[in-house]
């Protein structure tokens, strides 16, 4: 199933696992089973943790800022480290520009400035296995 037919049946916009509760958003657990459905695992931890293990993972994540001309990728997501808390979104179709998310509102897809506003997140590509074959 590709990531486009997995997050319309994934519905997060009326999902309940992931509908913020009170102060308690999700999307850490959001973009974790969006990229398990694409063989990508990712630890189960808070989006600020999350950043700081993407970031020590460079083996399979690097951020844009990196030549990517001769790298396949699989994956993109854009993740902000917060002073209470962070957030992490998940590109929907590679290179498109249209994300997914769950937080204080939840999107099947949008655009990064829906998502995160003011704040300006890390961009991280996901280095796949092709690479190695």
């Amino acid at each position: 199933m590709d990531i486009r037919q997995f997050v319309e049946l994934c519905d997060v916009e009326n999902n309940f696992a992931f509908l913020p509760r009170g102060d308690l958003t999700f999307c850490n657990c959001y973009a974790k089973v969006v990229l398990a459905s694409q063989g990508i695992f990712i630890p189960n931890i808070k989006a600020n943790d999350l950043y700081d293990w993407i970031e020590k993972n460079t083996i399979e994540w690097f951020d844009a800022e990196n030549d990517i001309q001769d790298v396949i990728t699989d994956a993109k997501i854009a993740i902000v480290k917060g002073a209470k808390h962070g957030h992490i979104a998940v590109e929907v179709v590679q290179f498109s520009g249209v994300w997914t998310w769950a937080g204080t509102h939840n999107r099947k897809a949008g655009r990064l400035t829906e998502s995160f506003g003011a704040m300006k997140p890390t961009i991280f590509y996901h280095i796949s296995n092709e690479n190695t074959n």
